[in-house]
Order: C-alpha cells, then sequence, then structure tokens
C-alpha cells in the first residue's frame, strides 16, 4: 500500500503540475490512503477492495474454481 500511494500522489501530483486533469486518479490515490490507513502500509492490493466489502458487509471475491483432477483425461 505503501508504494502504491506513493505512486499514485506522484501521479496525480505530476497531472496537476502538467495541467492534466486528474479527479479520477486523485479519487483512487484518496481510496489507497484510506486502505492505506486501515489495513497498513504493507497490506496487499486487495485491501482497498476490503474496504468496499466491509461497507456493503459481503465479499466482493469469486469463489475459488472447483476443477476436479479426474476430468476426462486429454489424448495427444
Amino acid at each position: 500500500m505503501a508504494l502504491a500511494c506513493k505512486d499514485l500522489g506522484l501521479a496525480v501530483d505530476l497531472g496537476r503540475d502538467l495541467g492534466v486533469s486528474t479527479e479520477l486518479s486523485a479519487l483512487v490515490e484518496q481510496v489507497y490512503r484510506r486502505a492505506k490507513a486501515q489495513h497498513g502500509a504493507l497490506a496487499g492490493e486487495m485491501s482497498p477492495v476490503r474496504l468496499y466489502e466491509a461497507l456493503a458487509g459481503r465479499e466482493f471475491r469469486l469463489p475459488p474454481p472447483t476443477a476436479t483432477l479426474d476430468a476426462a483425461p486429454v489424448t495427444v
């Protein structure tokens, strides 16, 4: 999270210095900073999603695949 927040901050600052609209990047930066504050600087890339999962009271992630190893054999 720390590195992502730093990079987003640099991108937003550069965009502003160059006169480029950074509205969406600034919003993403805010979300990442909230995730860093809540989950810590070493938190993983799913931390921003975890913020919204907590607000919604449910997980947004898909369940793991249920592949079977004894499926039909592959012939070559």
